[in-house]
């Protein structure tokens, strides 16, 4: 795991075509802005791994995953 230190509108480049740059800190909140092709599929951690009342343990179906978060 890599751990990088950024200050707001800095950014951080994922190989040739990704960067990410921190848009916003607001108290405990931090808006991220993200710049990849329309190829790479971005989600929230939330959407892709389903939390435990969902599903299973609760004897409903798994929530279905969007494309787009």
């Amino acid at each position: 795991m890599l751990v990088l230190t950024r200050r707001q509108q800095e950014a951080i480049h994922i190989g040739d075509a990704i960067v990410v740059r921190v848009g916003k800190v607001r108290g405990g909140r931090v808006t991220l802005v993200i710049d990849a092709p329309v190829s790479i599929v971005v989600r929230r951690s939330e959407l892709v791994c389903p939390s435990p009342e969902i599903g299973e343990e609760s004897g409903g179906a798994p929530a279905a995953r969007p494309n787009v978060a």
